[in-house]
């Protein structure tokens, strides 16, 4: 807290540098100033170093690059800005450098060098996995059908077509959090799904499979059927 209470403190100073020379500089310079500076913040709020928190900057940068190019009187100023956010952002946060190898995933694939299963490998490989359990569940459930998972595949779901029947959509998340349990329970006794599916090998309470009996076995997973 002390560290996210300097930055509050920084913001606040530089805001206030800011709207003290609202005077000396246009209108324009001084909308992108004060939302950059938001916007920095905002990325750096939390101090995890992942680089989709940089998108809240984006919006901001683009319009500092445009205004660069645009006013010759501060480029020397906005391009040093611009380079200082580059530097900070390319040290600080995590840079995913995976996106040519997936152009040779794709290209390997479509001209028959690679088959389905190794081409969803590529991205993870439980992907082939949790395709397969979407089959499954797109063969045997109608539409009309809930399905529980226990898993930590979330996008079983979407896959299936299928919605979560509570608000906790993960098995670690039922684990984590207090009376989670207790409510999945209860959204399983509301809407009965037909099957439920357990792909991680953390234990769940043995009351929510009373009603179910294993029917089939995938790798690494198990599928219980409704009795009653």
């Amino acid at each position: 807290m002390g560290i996210l209470i300097l930055k509050t403190i920084l913001l606040l100073f530089v805001l206030l540098f800011i709207i003290g020379k609202r005077t000396k500089i246009s209108k324009s310079d001084l909308f992108i100033y004060l939302w950059i500076t938001i916007s920095v913040y905002s990325a750096f709020f939390s101090q995890r170093p992942y680089i989709h928190y940089l998108l809240v900057v984006l919006p901001s940068f683009c319009l500092l690059s445009g205004r660069m190019i645009e006013n010759g009187k501060r480029r020397i100023f906005h391009m040093s800005l611009l380079i200082v956010l580059i530097l900070i952002s390319y040290f600080y946060f995590t840079v995913y450098k995976k996106p040519f190898s997936y152009y040779v995933n794709y290209i390997e694939f479509i001209t028959n060098h690679k088959s389905v299963v190794s081409y969803e490998r590529f991205f993870d490989e439980l992907v082939p996995r949790d395709y397969e359990i979407a089959s499954f569940i797109n063969a045997k459930v109608n539409k009309k059908e809930s399905v529980f998972l226990w898993s930590d595949s979330a996008q079983i779901y979407a896959l299936s077509q299928k919605s979560p029947l509570g608000k906790y959509i993960v098995a670690y998340h039922i684990t984590f959090y207090e009376n989670a349990v207790l409510e999945t329970k209860i959204a399983i006794e509301k809407n009965k799904p037909r099957y439920i599916i357990q792909t991680t090998v953390t234990l769940f309470a043995k009351e929510i499979l009373s009603s179910y009996k294993i029917r089939y076995e995938m790798k690494d997973t198990k599928i219980y059927e409704r009795e009653i």
